[in-house]
């Protein structure tokens, strides 16, 4: 990739179309610029110069790096955490950010909602954790729910929020607190329980993501008194809880057709499908069965 901007050139990610690289580029030892350049996925190269979409961006006290920013899904806009305490709205083809919250209190990553119409963000303050909404195209927050979350904190890990995600078809936000899962709505904020932590011998909840065919929730959970996280779904044609992993340290991701999850095992990425039955491939196998 030949991109030429001024500075060294790291945290990078693909929009959803793949037709945009969002980078930062360091402007000293406390701050990074934010870049996006054109690219062609199928040409590995970029087919326009890189455009500024946000300059001094701060380091984030939990992470001392730079994450360049969440892509709203159909591609076209960038929304930028600014030192946990506001969120900006930028643009792929550069030109001025524009600044969509404000105020007193912290503000947690914000993940946007599938038709890319609306953002969702924690909001801690002195008085407690809320989750909130606000239109993309700017205007008033909305609170959605109070949070009641486990050990009382925010929730953040790498600066983004464990403890909510939207619903598949963006009515609703699925929310955990201490005693399980819930789905509630965006216009009144009505509540409907999905998953009781106790009914599965489960104390902590966190790190909700829906399949991208919406059929199913995953999320991670402990027993009391354990560190050790599980991986769970939950099914949303009929209700019923499966565990599909004993010990998830890391990370997780669906594939794009739903049927499979990557998960970390602590020392490898291990690949299992959506009912529960663990995949694993031995290399040294697969490479004298392909030289026969």
């Amino acid at each position: 990739m030949d991109v030429r901007v001024p500075g060294k050139i790291s945290y990078w990610q693909l929009s959803p179309g793949f037709d945009y690289l969002l980078f930062c580029v360091s402007a000293d030892e406390e701050t990074y610029d934010i870049w996006v350049a054109p690219v062609s996925w199928k040409q590995m190269r970029t087919t326009g110069p890189a455009a500024l979409v946000f300059k001094n961006w701060g380091i984030m006290p939990w992470g001392g790096s730079c994450t360049p920013g969440i892509w709203s899904p159909d591609g076209k806009k960038i929304a930028i955490m600014q030192r946990e305490t506001e969120i900006w709205i930028a643009s792929p083809e550069g030109g001025e950010p524009r600044q969509l919250t404000g105020g007193p209190g912290l503000r947690g990553w914000p993940p946007w909602s599938p038709d890319s119409e609306m953002i969702a963000f924690y909001l801690s303050q002195p008085t407690g954790h809320s989750l909130q909404v606000i239109p993309a195209s700017g205007g008033e927050a909305k609170m959605v729910t109070q949070l009641d979350l486990p050990g009382g904190g925010v929730g953040l890990v790498n600066g983004r929020f464990r403890f909510a995600a939207w619903s598949p078809d963006g009515r609703a936000l699925t929310v955990t607190n201490r005693g399980g899962v819930s789905s509630v709505a965006i216009s009144d904020g009505q509540s409907q329980p999905l998953v009781n932590a106790a009914d599965i011998g489960m104390a902590r909840m966190d790190g909700l993501r829906w399949s991208p065919d919406g059929k199913s929730l995953a999320f991670k959970a402990r027993k009391p008194g354990e560190s050790a996280s599980q991986l769970f779904l939950f099914h949303s044609q009929d209700g019923h809880v499966t565990k599909v992993a004993d010990r998830v340290p890391g990370g997780y991701f669906w594939s794009p057709d739903s049927q499979w999850i990557s998960y970390y095992a602590g020392s490898r990425f291990v690949k299992t499908r959506r009912e529960g039955v663990l995949w694993e491939m031995d290399i040294e196998e697969a490479f004298a069965k392909l030289a026969k």
